[in-house]
């Protein structure tokens, strides 16, 4: 107890002396007898003072301080839900009995007095101060999320179940890592013509709370619908056909694929939704596309593809097919009666297993001086379909007629004769004979022979008779070959014959000849006994080669003209023996003086030429002229020898 406690000039005593005595000794504020009784006349004064709060409400949860001022007295600390009744001492907080109070975390507003007292004076209360709490934000929840078409399109969003004040609204079209404010307090938010997709979403305050986004609302933006092309454009041919169309460049999901043959005059639907559309066998021209539809955006039609039709290829017929000759040829063909575009022509002369292109687009195709037979054809084709060939038409090239050669020329006798004509080695076909006894044919005795083989039988042709085949090849002039004669035999002459020799037996040759004969050569013959005997030399020649000859031998041919024969005259090879030396005798041995004696040579072959001698051995030699068989020698003065040539 201070002196404060009691006013000055307080002359007040103290009811109960005894009980305020010994406060005061407590306080020790007693010095002394007299003033021990001086300063209590103003003990039982009680204030309430005043309760002051923060004039800012708190959040909801939080704590806040009530401060009294003014007051006198003991302090308890009341709290009331209404400031006017249902007053009770605070419970929890701190400072419940000081002039300073911390209330608890607040979760509601709540009102606070202070009652004071003093010993026995009547307790007095404060000045009731007003805790206010703003309850905690509730950020709510913004409906409705929307897909919505890019460019025109309009909305409102709501905010709802939110506790606080609406601070702003916020988009974003990245989820908010960047944001635009919006300067709107309201629950509801409009939004026009937005171009991207976008979030929203309300900043939601509650008093002094804090601040908190609420849910976002998404407004899906689509694409405008951009239809695109379908490609590509193709033709095919009637019948079996196929393939396949593609959508691109389109945004949006496909509904549906269309096609039309009347260019979307009527169309039919087709239930694909993917980007490929498949066409098989279609018989007309026809249109597809497809309708493609971007979110909630309007559905368009993209660029369509056509699909043309051709008719099957027809190749026609080739006209103008001729037979002509290989020298100096030309002509035309002509198509008819195709379908399609030509091409181009072929040509082939071996029936198209080999071919020749020609560049002509036109009906007509030219040929000239052609040496081989050709077909040609042309090559058509409708639009895309496979070419088709035409007929071909022939161009039959014959080889200019060649007549050959005739075997069958002979000699016949009158009368009873007969043979056959062959024509060998000729170009084109035979057309039939003639037979002429005249020089050339053509004159008056010609006869047409009606014979289309290539051999031709006589008989009983009684005098000269020239023969000949008439052939043509194709379109070409005919030709004939030299003709066979069948010539009435004459008696052949026997010309000479020249050749006679003498011949050495062994090795020995020569030729004997045939001169100034008619008819031909049928056989030689020859023989040693003058043709009482003979042998046949099968040679046709009109001279003979002999060799080796060891006997004396004639030699004669036999000539053969027709049926007639004759034998010519003969030469005669004379034969000599090979020379033979012989053996001398009349070896003898004499005297010097008066001797004589005679040599003999026997067993020679051939003419002794003479006789020779020598004394040296025939180192030197003396011929002696005698052709004799003997020779007598007289009177010889030395050794000689002889022998005989």
């Amino acid at each position: 107890m201070s002196t404060a406690d009691f006013p000055s000039g307080s002359n007040s005593t103290v009811a109960n002396s005894s009980s305020d005595f010994q406060l005061g000794l407590l306080n020790g504020d007693l010095t002394g007898g007299a003033a021990r009784y001086g300063y209590f006349s103003d003990y039982s004064s009680v204030a309430g003072g005043s309760a002051n709060a923060s004039a800012t409400p708190i959040c909801y949860n939080t704590s806040t301080s009530i401060v009294l001022a003014g007051s006198a007295g003991n302090v308890q600390w009341q709290q009331s839900a209404n400031g006017v009744s249902g007053w009770t001492n605070v419970s929890g907080g701190i400072g419940a009995t000081t002039t300073t109070y911390s209330t608890p975390l607040m979760t509601t507003n709540t009102y606070y007095r202070a009652v004071l007292t003093k010993g026995t004076c009547p307790a007095v209360n404060s000045t009731v101060a007003t805790v206010l709490v703003d309850p905690l934000t509730v950020v709510g929840t913004v409906s409705s999320n929307a897909t919505v078409c890019s460019g025109a399109n309009s909305g409102t969003l709501t905010l709802s179940g939110n506790v606080g004040s609406v601070v702003r609204w916020e988009s974003s079209t990245d989820n908010f890592s960047t944001k635009t404010n919006i300067a709107n307090v309201t629950n509801t938010l409009t939004y026009t013509n937005i171009l991207a997709s976008t979030k929203y979403r309300a900043l939601v305050k509650s008093g002094v709370c804090s601040s908190g986004n609420s849910s976002s609302a998404t407004i899906t933006v689509d694409a405008p619908t951009v239809a695109g092309a379908v490609t590509s454009d193709a033709t095919v041919c009637l019948g079996t056909n196929s393939g396949t169309l593609t959508l691109a460049g389109n945004t949006g999901s496909i509904v549906r694929w269309e096609s039309s043959t009347n260019n979307f005059a009527t169309s039919t639907t087709i239930a694909n939704t993917t980007a490929s559309q498949t066409y098989t066998n279609i018989s007309s021209a026809t249109k597809y596309r497809a309708v493609v539809k971007s979110g909630t955006c309007s559905a368009g039609n993209s660029a369509s593809a056509t699909i043309s039709v051709n008719p099957v290829s027809v190749g026609g017929t080739v006209s103008g097919g001729a037979s002509v000759c290989a020298s100096g040829n030309s002509g035309t063909l002509t198509l008819k009666g195709y379908t399609g575009s030509i091409i181009r022509w072929e040509s082939s002369t071996d029936n198209f297993a080999t071919v020749t292109t020609i560049a002509n687009t036109t009906i007509n195709q030219a040929y000239s001086n052609l040496s081989k037979s050709t077909k040609y054809r042309a090559v058509v084709q409708s639009g895309s379909c496979a070419t088709a060939n035409s007929t071909a038409a022939t161009i039959a090239v014959a080889s200019p007629s060649a007549g050959g050669v005739l075997s069958g020329s002979t000699v016949v006798c009158p009368g009873n004769n007969s043979g056959v004509i062959k024509l060998s080695g000729y170009t084109g076909t035979v057309k039939g004979w003639e037979s002429t006894t005249d020089a050339t044919f053509g004159g008056f005795h010609t006869k047409s022979i009606a014979n289309t083989t290539t051999t031709l039988a006589y008989s009983n042709v009684h005098e000269t008779t020239k023969y000949r085949a008439l052939v043509q090849s194709g379109a070409c002039a005919a030709a004939s070959p030299a003709p066979a004669v069948v010539t009435m035999a004459i008696a052949p002459s026997i010309g000479v014959v020249t050749g006679d020799a003498t011949v050495c037996s062994g090795s020995n040759s020569g030729t004997i000849t045939i001169s100034g004969s008619t008819g031909s050569v049928d056989h030689w013959e020859s023989s040693t006994d003058n043709f009482v005997t003979s042998a046949v030399i099968a040679n046709t020649a009109t001279s003979y080669n002999f060799t080796n000859v060891n006997k004396n031998t004639k030699y004669r041919a036999v000539l053969v003209s027709g049926c007639l024969t004759a034998t010519t005259g003969s030469a005669a090879i004379t034969v000599n023996a090979v020379s033979n030396g012989g053996v001398l005798s009349g070896d003898a041995s004499v005297c010097s003086s008066g001797n004589s004696g005679q040599l003999t040579l026997v067993g020679n072959v051939g003419n002794i030429l003479r006789w020779e001698s020598s004394e040296d051995n025939f180192s030197t030699t003396t011929a002696i002229a005698n052709t004799s068989a003997t020779q007598v020698y007289t009177n010889l003065a030395k050794s000689k020898q002889y022998r005989v040539v």
